[in-house]
Parts: C-alpha cells; sequence; structure tokens
C-alpha cells in the first residue's frame, strides 16, 4: 500500500498513482515506484544502457548506500532495479525525489534519450508510453495489445472419454 507522503508527491509531480505503484516520468525518463512491506523499489527503464552510464550508476548507488538506506541495485534486460530498505525511519518522499532527480542527471550525461519500445526492440516516440509486465516504458500501443491478448484457447481432446 502506497504512503500518503508519496501519494501526495505523486500529485504534485503529475505521476500517475494506481494501487500498489506510482509511475511516471523525469527529463523523459520513465520509472515506476512500487512501495511493499519489504521496502520501496525505483525501477528505471533504461533500454541499452550504454557502460558508461552503468558504472556511474553503480558508483552513485554504492558511494550513497548507507545514507540512501539502499538494499540493492541491480540491471535486468531494459530495467534498472533500486531497492531501498524500510525500517523504523521510512523513506521520505523528499529525499526519494532528489534520488530521482540525481540519477536522471547521471544517466541524461552519457545516455541520449532515445525511446525503444521494450516489446519489439524497435525505435518509439516519446509519447509512446505503456505498461509492460506492470512496469512503465516506452511501448507501441500495438505491442502492448498483442501482448495483452489471451492466448487462443486449447481445443479440447475428442480422445478422452
Amino acid at each position: 500500500m502506497l504512503s500518503k507522503q508519496f501519494i501526495r508527491l505523486a500529485r504534485e509531480q503529475n505521476w500517475r498513482v494506481d494501487d500498489d505503484r506510482i509511475s511516471g516520468d523525469v527529463d523523459d525518463l520513465l520509472f515506476t515506484i512500487l512501495d511493499s512491506d519489504h521496502g520501496i523499489t525505483l525501477i528505471l527503464y533504461l533500454p541499452s544502457l550504454l557502460p558508461a552510464t552503468r558504472d556511474k550508476l553503480a558508483s552513485y548507488c554504492q558511494t550513497n548506500r548507507k545514507r540512501l538506506r539502499l538494499r540493492s541495485y541491480e540491471e535486468s534486460d531494459a530495467f534498472y532495479f533500486l531497492r531501498f530498505r524500510q525500517g523504523l525511519f521510512s523513506l521520505s518522499a523528499e529525499r526519494l525525489t532528489s534520488t530521482i532527480a540525481i540519477l536522471t542527471a547521471l544517466i541524461r550525461e552519457e545516455q541520449p534519450v532515445d525511446p525503444v519500445c521494450a516489446v519489439c526492440q524497435q525505435s518509439c516516440s516519446l509519447s509512446e508510453r505503456g505498461y509492460y509486465l506492470d512496469l512503465f516504458c516506452y511501448a507501441h500501443a500495438a505491442c502492448l495489445d498483442a501482448e495483452n491478448e489471451d492466448p487462443e484457447p486449447e481445443e479440447a481432446d475428442d480422445d478422452e472419454t
């Protein structure tokens, strides 16, 4: 369940608020924020991450691990995950906003804005956005529609009696 401070922050920033997530963008960098009992997870959509950008992100995360209460950070396919600890003192909305701004600046130093569809891996426009695997990313509407279609029902086996 999202905390009231995160919901307030999302509304102030014109980010989307759903039951269990917040999604939005800063300087066309798309992200999803998940809040759970285990902590807060910030997921950045970063397809084709350049080695220089990867190194800067890892260096920032390692250097600021304790201050940010960062439990882990990792890259997976086109997404970069940062997991923050929750405990007696939870991560504040202001600290999360500051972290997103810093990460955006680090990424934009090396990484050009190059929207790529998360489904088909082809170029798309900055306005083509949606949810793939419940994560906010660039994606063609047709690709998302194809992914969300129900699979063909299996035909009944006539041999069974």
